[in-house]
């Protein structure tokens, strides 16, 4: 039981890197932008483009080439022949620059809301308690090195 267990707790990380070498990536919208669909705080798994095509009425994962290269999760709503016209559900106008098919990033597959909120707010707190273990081990692992005795167990 105890090895059915330790695959039951390993598969969550695996899968999420296996997603993440295939393409997928994880993102957490802060914004209003595309409300009601996705609330601002949401998990949003997205799609390699090369995977799923992007058209139109799907919300793509893009990078702006305005400024540093910031993501944008929006709705496509048309297509030209420079790029897609995107817009956020919650905006009154489509964005005023065209989406090259090779800025986008991903096609949203997975909307979980709320969730990635949880996530902001406990992944300073998850990497001081893996600091916090890592030290904790490599502590152990000196002590054992040090007090090492056949008979011996720490």
């Amino acid at each position: 039981m105890p090895v059915a267990r330790a695959v039951f707790c390993a598969l969550p990380p695996l899968l999420i890197v296996a997603l993440h070498l295939a393409g997928f990536s994880f993102v957490v919208p802060l914004t209003d932008s595309m409300e009601p669909a996705i609330p601002a705080g949401s998990l949003v798994l997205t799609a390699p483009p090369w995977l799923v095509k992007p058209r139109v009425g799907d919300v793509v994962l893009y990078r702006l080439r305005l400024g540093r290269g910031y993501l944008v999760l929006h709705r496509v709503v048309g297509a030209t022949e420079k790029g897609f016209v995107t817009k956020g559900d919650n905006r009154a106008f489509a964005d005023p620059w065209r989406v090259r098919r090779d800025d986008v990033v991903g096609v949203a597959v997975l909307a979980i809301p709320w969730l990635g909120l949880v996530l902001v707010v406990l992944r300073p707190l998850a990497l001081l308690a893996l600091l916090w273990i890592a030290t904790f081990l490599a502590v152990r692992g000196l002590l054992r090195l040090l007090l090492r005795r056949p008979d011996h167990r720490l």
